[in-house]
């Protein structure tokens, strides 16, 4: 039986878990705007390298994460690989 009210619902600002979307380069800075307007909870950025593309983190209301992103998933993983000798990945 899962007892919802024990979830820890702020842990969600410690995690890095969250879905992404990707987004055509030409929109990225109107989609920015839009969220502001919006007054959605807009995250602190992580410091990104530009081959790393541009991304955006925000919350929904229930804390939520989620990203817009301007590369692919690809993109991502072909960085990751290139650049962060360290990670090991598991594909």
């Amino acid at each position: 039986m899962n007892e919802e009210k024990n979830i820890p619902r702020n842990d969600i600002h410690h995690s890095y878990i969250h879905i992404a979307f990707s987004v055509e380069d030409e929109d990225f800075a109107k989609i920015c705007k839009k969220l502001k307007e919006l007054h959605i909870d807009i995250l602190p950025g992580q410091p990104r390298n530009e081959q790393d593309k541009q991304s955006i983190y925000f919350t929904d209301l229930d804390g939520h994460k989620f990203e817009f992103h301007t590369g692919t998933v690809q993109d991502s993983l072909d960085y990751y690989k290139r650049e962060k000798g360290h990670m090991e990945f598991f594909i």
